[in-house]
């Protein structure tokens, strides 16, 4: 991989979040994106209640979709294909790509990842989401109260 594919693909990323998610994101409601400068690249979709967390990771170009739950005392996220399998709405994985190897790979993992999160993000709404979470191998946390 190039610097310059990388250069391109870091600097395409927001837009092509933008790009994948809008429709789902206006469908379901969600408000988003928020950027975050960080280690990874990131953009955050929510509803208040979740977040779905778009991660491009530019040591090795690839993309994940993670979706975070904050209750009283916990945090949970789990990732996004492991919790549509958790969910039923698929049978296998690899349905997704995860791929930002290129602009166009970019662009075709997000948007199968904005196709799932129009998947569940009504099974989440309307059931237990930190049991679904947790069925899909979620992580927990546990914040410090004080911060």
């Amino acid at each position: 991989m190039s610097r310059r594919s990388t250069s391109t693909v870091a600097g395409a990323f927001l837009w092509e979040v933008a790009t994948a998610f809008d429709g789902a994101a206006r469908e379901l409601g969600l408000v988003g994106p928020a950027a975050e400068d960080r280690i990874l690249m990131s953009a955050t979709y929510t509803d208040g209640a979740l977040d779905y967390e778009v991660l491009l990771d530019l040591w090795d170009l690839t993309v994940e979709t993670q979706v975070r739950l904050r209750e009283p005392g916990i945090v949970l996220v789990a990732d996004i294909e492991p919790l549509v399998l958790a969910a039923g709405l698929v049978d296998r994985r690899g349905g997704i790509s995860f791929s930002a190897a290129s602009l166009y790979a970019l662009r075709r993992s997000l948007r199968g990842h904005a196709a799932y999160v129009r998947k569940v993000q009504p099974v989440l709404a309307a059931g237990d989401a930190a049991a679904l979470l947790r069925a899909a191998g979620a992580r927990e946390y546990h914040p410090d109260p004080e911060n």
